[in-house]
Order: C-alpha cells, then sequence, then structure tokens
C-alpha cells in the first residue's frame, strides 16, 4: 500500500492551558490565522491541557476533531505550567517552535502578516 508522505511542518505552536474555558475559542480564532499566513497548512497547534477542571478539554477536543492542524494533549492531572510545556515540547514536530501562553496575555496581533491597525 502507498502512503502519501505526509508535508513537513514548518512551524508547532505548543500552548500550555489550564482552566481556559474563557478564552480558548479566541485564542484559536487569532493564532491559526496568523500560522496559516506565516506557512500555510503546515503547522500545527498543541494544546496541552493541564489538568482543567473547567470545560477546556472538552473545547479542546471540539477544535482538534475540525481542525487537523490541532494536537490536543490532556494531561490525566494538573501538573504545572513547566511539565504541560514540556509535553507540548516533546511532541511537536515543527522546524521552528513557538511558546505562548493561552490566557492571550501575550500580544498574539503581534505576529507577522496580524498586525492590529495602527501599529
Amino acid at each position: 500500500m502507498m502512503h502519501e508522505p505526509r508535508p513537513c511542518i514548518k512551524l508547532s505552536v505548543v500552548i500550555p492551558c489550564y482552566n481556559e474555558e474563557a478564552v480558548i475559542h479566541e485564542l484559536y480564532r487569532r493564532v491559526a490565522p496568523v500560522c496559516r499566513n506565516l506557512v500555510g497548512d503546515r503547522y500545527e497547534l498543541l494544546l496541552v491541557n493541564d489538568g482543567s477542571v473547567d470545560k477546556t478539554w472538552a473545547m479542546l477536543q471540539e477544535l482538534a476533531q475540525n481542525d487537523n492542524s490541532i494536537v490536543a494533549v490532556d494531561l490525566s492531572r494538573n501538573h504545572g505550567h513547566q511539565l504541560a510545556l514540556s509535553a507540548g515540547l516533546s511532541l511537536a514536530r515543527g522546524e521552528r517552535i513557538l511558546v505562548i501562553d493561552a490566557d492571550l496575555s501575550a500580544r498574539h496581533g503581534r505576529f507577522p502578516g496580524n498586525e492590529p491597525p495602527g501599529a
């Protein structure tokens, strides 16, 4: 049986998540288009659920079902930001890896190609 080779992943974005149900959809809305503008479909978003007790995991599963670029990872319990980050980094396949926080505290609009008006 012949399989087509998977395209090389150019960019992996690792995002640890803990009780982020309020921001997950907005995070995806902001980050995914920037990645597509930068590398087309050759990116992955690694969203690592760090034992959230809200609906974060269910939301990550839904995103992953609807977008093949999403890799949703569920840790068995809250292990802390650094271990969640390490888990995502260990699975990242991209030629380049970017780490961001899920809570939108960083200025995601500053990614190349997605500058806010007046920037």
